[in-house]
């Protein structure tokens, strides 16, 4: 779906939209590299309950952690931590809604730093795939809901 711009919007930074608005509205202190990883976070909660993911681009594995190079790109201009509402332009369905809560509730304290230690994103790191034309690593959500999607992680 195009925004007024005509650029296609990215599920995940709309979704990144809703999870900054939701950290404000909380007092959250709520940063892009802590943005990255909650979404990740969420990714993996929305697959563990529904056996769907939350959005389909790639999680990337940077220097910094677990990535969304979509979502880096869309508030990249942000700087430090948001301190203004984003425009919303979509709705999450219910079970997406309880993932992204459930999410902020268990981990919506912690920093980028320490989400980076948590042993789910630790897993997922470990996951990264080497594409062809790409020297970061690539997971996408396919890899995710085979390792996610079963009961054996639950």
């Amino acid at each position: 779906m195009p925004d007024k711009r005509g650029k296609v919007m990215c599920k995940a930074a709309e979704v990144g939209k809703i999870v900054v608005n939701k950290c404000l509205d909380s007092s959250l202190f709520i940063d892009t590299q802590k943005l990255q990883k909650l979404l990740v976070l969420m990714q993996v909660e929305c697959i563990k309950r529904n056996g769907k993911p939350l959005f389909k681009e790639d999680v990337l594995i940077w220097n910094c952690g677990v990535a969304i190079k979509e979502v880096d790109e869309e508030f990249r201009g942000v700087g430090g931590a948001f301190h203004s509402h984003q425009e919303e332009y979509i709705n999450l369905l219910d079970p997406e809604e309880e993932s992204v809560n459930v999410i902020l509730q268990q981990f919506g304290q912690k920093n980028a730093i320490e989400l980076n230690e948590l042993p789910t994103i630790q897993k997922i790191a470990s996951l990264g795939v080497m594409l062809n034309d790409s020297s970061v690593p690539h997971i996408n959500y396919h890899i995710l809901i085979g390792v996610f999607g079963t009961n054996e992680s639950q």
